[in-house]
């Protein structure tokens, strides 16, 4: 193969990537905002104890798993 076309397709795959990452880091930040507003109505409308220990859960574990397992795959540089 032409070293120059190996070299465009590499920077085309770079830039999906990085569009695929920003388009999920969005996506991400609207569902920790939803649940945000889910946690502050539930506290101040007397919510039941288990929806608020489940946002919470959603808010601190499962964003710590995600991170530690792409940490671990090195899926990150």
């Amino acid at each position: 193969m032409n070293p120059l076309t190996e070299g465009n397709e590499q920077r085309e795959r770079s830039r999906r990537g990085s569009i695929l990452r920003r388009g999920l880091a969005c996506i991400a930040l609207v569902v920790i905002f939803f649940l945000l507003l889910l946690l502050l109505f539930f506290a101040f409308t007397g919510g039941k104890p288990e929806y608020l220990l489940a946002i919470l859960f959603c808010l601190i574990v499962v964003p710590v798993v995600v991170y530690v397992m792409f940490w671990i795959t090195r899926l990150f540089k």
